[in-house]
């Protein structure tokens, strides 16, 4: 599919959950970057990228995810629980 559509931010998104389930943590960031290069306003793969960075200890990374997905209007419990 990927190689037809690589346009297509719900393939990446996709991948980039298989990667994660996985413990491919490295690809899954990859596939997450790659959806919102295509899509910046896709919640939930932004959403996955910041608990991904969150669980590596990126915490920079991991709170501008947070502030963009509020920036950008889902200023969503888990985001804000997050920051907090």
């Amino acid at each position: 599919a990927l190689q037809h559509r690589p346009e297509e931010p719900r393939i990446h998104y996709h991948l980039g959950l298989l990667f994660l389930t996985w413990n491919q943590h490295d690809h899954a960031e990859t596939e997450f970057n790659n959806v919102l290069k295509l899509d910046p306003s896709f919640y939930a793969a932004r959403l996955h990228l910041a608990h991904l960075y969150l669980s590596q200890n990126k915490l920079d990374e991991a709170e501008a995810q947070y502030h963009t997905l509020i920036n950008l209007g889902f200023g969503d419990a888990d985001s804000l629980n997050n920051l907090g």
